[in-house]
Parts: C-alpha cells; structure tokens; sequence
C-alpha cells in the first residue's frame, strides 16, 4: 500500500493487498475475504453492484465490491444539510466465476483511492460497533449509575484498540430502557415503577 502525491490529492494504491490469486466457493466467500483484507488495511468494503446470471442477455455471475467513499453525494435526497463522506473514489474489485468452474476469482479493477485512509475506526457505522463483552460491560455499569463518559473511558481502559465512544453508549442505553418498558409508554413506565 502506498501514498502517492501531494498533499491536495492523497492517492493511496491498495492494489497490491487485494490482488490474490485465490479462488473462492461463493460470492460471500469473496465478500468476507475482501472485507477482512479490507479491515486490515482501513478501507471500508462495499457492494457496489452485483448479478445473477439469469437468461437476460449481458447478465451473468458477477460481484463488484468498492469502498465506501464511492459514489457522489446526491443532496437532493436529504432534506438537511450534511458532511458527506462520499468523494468519488474509484476503487473497484470484481469477483466472477472463473471458466473452469473452479470457483470464484477476483480482479482489481482500481486499486487506487482518492482519499487518504483512516488511522483508525473511530465512529465508522460499520466498525464502531460494541463487542459482546462491552454490551455486558454497559449494561453492568448502567445498572450502577456510572456516568457514559466513565463507561466508555473503562472499555478504553480494558481494550485499548476499542472504537468505542459516547454515542454508542448513549445507543445501548437508550435500547435497555426500550427493553425494560416494553410496550407500555414513557409515562405508563414511570407510573409503574412508582407503583413498585
């Protein structure tokens, strides 16, 4: 992997890591493979398009995978004005059945981004998600009243590389009070606890 340019246009060549020879059984094989490779080397994979071959002409097998920065941002869709973090990054691999039938092969297309790559997850919906140790982690200190901040600066405190930060905290938070009202309303929750 290697950064090419100056800094007003970072190019980062990813072709050499995502070039493989391997042949793969299924396309999710081929999916899981590119998203492990991926996350190796801080780039978030996609699927951009894929196809079953189904007697149209033109359609055949194919799988094509890009990072998640492709595309353009299309403000017509969003009623709010938002940072995007689309910015047309060219990156595709495309996997298809080889002719053999010996399994899944995978091409690189493009394998250079547009962007520059991440030191780290931090807050990427995809990679900054709890373990299962930290649900029981949150869960076990919300139960005593520990404030969110102190909770995330614990996880950071068991596992160093942990993405996690404050919104998600928040999230589960708010998900466990979800659970523990159940169906019943805020109010009709609050009635209930202050009957018991």
């Amino acid at each position: 992997m290697a950064q090419i340019g100056n800094t007003s246009q970072i190019l980062v060549n990813t072709t050499d890591v995502f070039t493989t020879d391997q042949k793969f059984a299924t396309p999710d094989a081929v999916l899981t493979w590119a998203r492990d490779v991926g996350d190796a080397n801080k780039v978030n994979i996609i699927i951009t398009r894929s196809d079953k071959k189904n007697g149209i002409r033109g359609r055949n097998d194919k799988l094509v995978l890009g990072c998640d920065k492709g595309g353009k941002y299309d403000s017509s869709q969003s009623s709010t004005t938002t940072a995007s973090k689309k910015c047309n990054c060219p990156f595709k691999i495309r996997a298809a059945p080889s002719t053999d039938g010996s399994g899944w092969k995978v091409q690189v297309i493009h394998g250079v981004h547009n962007h520059g790559l991440p030191d780290q997850y931090h807050g990427h919906p995809r990679k900054a998600r709890l373990t299962a140790d930290e649900n029981k982690r949150v869960q076990d200190l919300t139960k005593r009243k520990v404030a969110p901040r102190h909770i995330v600066l614990d996880l950071k405190d068991q596992n160093p590389e942990s993405v996690v930060d404050a919104t998600l905290v928040y999230r589960k938070r708010h998900m466990m009070q979800i659970q523990e009202r159940g169906s019943r309303t805020e109010l009709q929750h609050l009635l209930q606890l202050l009957d018991d």
